[in-house]
């Protein structure tokens, strides 16, 4: 798209991308004909409020979220069957996620008054047919909606912004507000500490591949006294959100009527600014520094960490026990308001999702649960983040609070964070790294699992015998030659009732056996299968946009034993290393530093 002409409108509403490469996406506008142009409805640009509160003298302050979403819904006119097929030909090739439908879209947008990108994700289409003709069907009109992410998936940036962030930054200022509490003031760079921010990450930090996440993520930075401002120990418990702002040397300048002087241009370049959320949490603790009392470190974690010391031993049993219960009822209550957020079908669909066999039903809160690990094991304690982590771990995804964006879960007045599903999806587009300060990564690929083992039997006075068995799912084309065992004999969600019986039969053959409408392996099977990677750690410069989850590719230019390059039709040979982000720590201010690591063995 190098010629397009994004100021000026072509007569095209919106046009939805197909990913060609790593770092091009094609747009094929959606085609005028199929499309009831009276329908369409743009919502560009949506503000998030984030506070309002009026000081002492009534005088109103609102803060808005930086970032912005936009929602585009419009009817197709009625649809014969050829022409369905040829819409969903078009969105089937576009999604870069097929579970989470999520896709790229470039739409005119009305506010900016130019064409913007986004990247969307797509609610359920309801399809009603009309009449059927032989083989063809007639259907009525169907509503289709693109609703822009709020942060919930990897966050997508320009890569000509990308690239003028990597290499002409101008500076980065850190923020802290906190969202409940107007009469705390915002601590800015006058009062943070140089190169003292740190925010670690992650979804495993284990020596081999575990699904279920949940980790409460830290984040610490010292602060000091001022002339200005002093700090007192009030801020403890308090919750924030960190906020960090990057401005860089943007486009050339050239000669206009409309340039005026500004404080922030550079020679021949204008300076801009984008602005990332880091961290939502609360403070755990606010300590003087020995050396310096003028000195406090402040310690936050966001709410996953309330959720692993919540005791979920006796009271959220008995409620598994209630047939009513449904899926982290009890532990989303005390959680974050996942009412409004659009990752809410997704993430209530997956865990409370219904997988039919034989005409039955399996749903995760059917595992009426008889096990004795979680009542009776006193070292082993049950929380609710853990039982929120077993749950992720059944169906192959880790539970991760993000840095939260637009998407402010709330209850009551607190901000929680952004809770969301993890997958390891090699398919989607890698951040890619042509240079970094360390890497050092393994020779082999960690392979996805091919078995799963567990434990059966077991009674709540622990006087029944346990047994496991393990077993491999039949909807899979796994080769002979491979197995790698899944260990879920600790996943407290795993026996139930049934297991009474002490027979090998259990609710999970049927669950990782289930076959989606097609035939095909279902999602859970895949994600626990389809999930290579390279055992890796680096150190690279600090990337604002990278998230744990997230692919990477580091490009290791080869060089011969007395480090001269190697070079091979003109150009110098390269390996390209793949992997996925499992841990992070980002650290820094002006200096930012990424360290990402992926653990694994074979």
């Amino acid at each position: 798209m190098a010629n397009f002409d994004f100021d000026k409108f072509n007569g095209t509403l919106i046009y939805i991308g197909k990913v060609v490469n790593a770092s091009e996406v094609d747009y094929t506008p959606f085609p005028h004909d199929l499309m009831a142009k009276e329908s369409y409805q743009s919502t560009p640009l949506q503000r998030t409020e984030l506070k309002a509160y009026r000081d002492t003298k009534n005088k109103l302050h609102r803060v808005t979220s930086p970032n912005y979403k936009s929602k585009i819904v419009f009817q197709t006119i009625p649809l014969h069957l050829k022409q369905l097929k040829s819409i969903r030909k078009t969105l089937n090739n576009a999604f870069i996620h097929k579970q989470q439908r999520k896709l790229y879209v470039m739409y005119w947008d009305e506010e900016l008054m130019k064409y913007r990108k986004m990247v969307c994700y797509m609610p359920d289409i309801t399809y009603t047919t009309k009449v059927i003709k032989g083989t063809d069907i007639e259907y009525k009109a169907l509503e289709l909606t693109f609703i822009e992410y709020w942060g919930d998936v990897m966050i997508t940036v320009d890569s000509k912004m990308k690239d003028h962030i990597i290499n002409d930054l101008v500076e980065n200022t850190v923020e802290i507000l906190f969202p409940n509490n107007s009469d705390i003031a915002t601590i800015t760079m006058d009062n943070i500490v140089e190169e003292s921010m740190t925010l670690k990450q992650s979804i495993c930090s284990e020596s081999t591949l575990k699904f279920g996440g949940c980790i409460a993520s830290e984040f610490t930075i010292s602060v000091c006294d001022t002339d200005d401002r002093t700090f007192s120990n009030n801020i403890k418990g308090k919750w924030i959100y960190v906020r960090l702002t990057q401005s860089y040397l943007g486009d050339y300048i050239y000669p206009s009527s409309t340039l005026y002087p500004s404080a922030k241009i550079y020679p021949g370049r204008q300076v801009q600014e984008k602005t990332w959320n880091l961290f939502c949490g609360y403070v755990d603790k606010f300590q003087r520094d020995g050396d310096d009392k003028h000195i406090y470190k402040l310690t936050a974690y966001d709410y996953m960490a309330k959720l692993n010391q919540k005791d979920g031993t006796k009271s959220l049993f008995e409620e598994w026990q209630n047939a009513t219960f449904r899926p982290l009822g009890t532990v989303m209550s005390d959680f974050i308001n996942l009412t409004y957020h659009p990752s809410v079908s997704e993430t209530s669909g997956i865990l409370t999702n219904t997988f039919s066999t034989n005409g039955i039903n399996y749903k995760i809160y059917n595992f009426k649960t008889r096990n004795g690990h979680w009542l009776l094991d006193k070292n082993n304690l049950v929380t609710s983040g853990s039982v929120l982590r077993d749950c992720c771990e059944m169906i192959g995804v880790f539970g991760f609070i993000s840095p939260f964006s637009d998407a402010l879960e709330k209850k009551g007045d607190t901000v929680k964070g952004n809770f969301r599903l993890v997958y390891i999806s090699p398919t989607d587009l890698p951040e890619v790294y042509d240079f970094y300060e360390d890497l050092n990564y393994e020779d082999y690929m960690v392979n996805g699992y091919t078995d799963f083992k567990w434990k059966y039997g077991g009674n709540l006075d622990g006087k029944t015998t346990e047994k496991e068995t393990t077993f491999r799912p039949g909807n899979t084309e796994i080769p002979d030659n491979e197995t790698k065992v899944y260990d879920l004999t600790k996943n407290v969600i795993c026996w139930q009732n049934e297991d009474m019986n002490t027979s090998n039969w259990h609710i999970l053959n049927d669950l990782y056996n289930y076959k989606n409408n097609k035939g095909d392996p279902s999602d859970i099977t895949k994600r626990f299968y389809n999930c290579s990677y390279t055992p890796f750690t680096a150190t690279t410069d600090g990337r604002p946009w990278v998230q744990v989850g997230d692919n990477v590719q580091f490009n290791v230019y080869e060089t011969d034993v007395n480090g001269a390059p190697l070079y091979e039709n003109g150009k110098q040979k390269m390996t390209v290393v793949s992997s996925v982000i499992l841990s992070r720590t980002l650290s820094g201010i002006q200096a930012l530093t990424d360290t990402l690591e992926a653990k694994g063995e074979l």
